[in-house]
């Protein structure tokens, strides 16, 4: 959840078709929708007229951005969604504000994965620097009748030094499959490591 959201009570509840609760935002993993239906209802004692801004271009309002919100009556707005085409997660902030005094009193997150896919393009090569004690996550899409499956992660020596990198590998269904640490910790030196992987699960590693 955005943390603008700690400086406001919000007087609307969000709803999703799927969820009688309210709902604080939305996670695309492997299945990404074009677009959702929202109900807003208004908890608050009197009518409210509210302007929908989504924090990223990838995220539209169907309809008019501007909403009037009776009060206790559900009013449904439909997000749309045209996703970035680089690999990633990604997460954009539908905002609902006051249209009177433009402070925010509502906002749902909606969370992306847009994966390698490797169905269009089996070898996939990446470079990258990583900062001390940070985390980058790469996502790939395996698809059925994949014979195996190959990742090699190799630390690269910088300024005379060798960093040290942990790499976690995990299935469609969440679970852990592969943990490795890879680098010098001073004492012993793993450049590099692989993991393999025969006939593996379809979905979104």
């Amino acid at each position: 959840k955005d943390t603008q959201t700690d400086s406001y009570n919000t007087n609307i509840s969000v709803n999703l078709p799927e969820t009688p609760s309210h709902a604080e935002g939305i996670f695309f993993r492997d299945n990404l929708k074009g677009q959702i239906q929202l109900q807003l209802t208004n908890m608050s004692s009197t009518q409210k007229k509210v302007i929908l801004e989504p924090s990223e271009d990838w995220v539209k309002i169907n309809d008019n951005s501007e909403v009037v919100l009776s009060r206790g009556k559900p009013q449904p707005v439909t997000l749309l969604y045209d996703y970035p085409e680089n690999p990633g997660l990604y997460t954009a902030t539908t905002f609902a504000k006051d249209a009177d005094t433009n402070k925010p009193i509502m906002d749902f997150m909606t969370a992306a994965v847009i994966p390698y896919d490797l169905s269009k393009k089996s070898n996939v090569t990446m470079y990258s620097s990583i900062l001390p004690s940070r985390w980058e996550r790469y996502f790939f899409k395996t698809v059925p009748g994949m014979s195996e499956l190959n990742i090699t992660l190799e630390v690269l020596e910088q300024d005379m030094s060798l960093g040290r990198s942990i790499i976690y590998i995990y299935e469609p269904n969440g679970q852990k499959v592969y943990e490795e640490v890879v680098g010098s910790d001073y004492i012993s030196t793993k450049k590099s490591t692989s993991f393999k992987q025969t006939k593996p699960a379809s979905g979104k590693i």
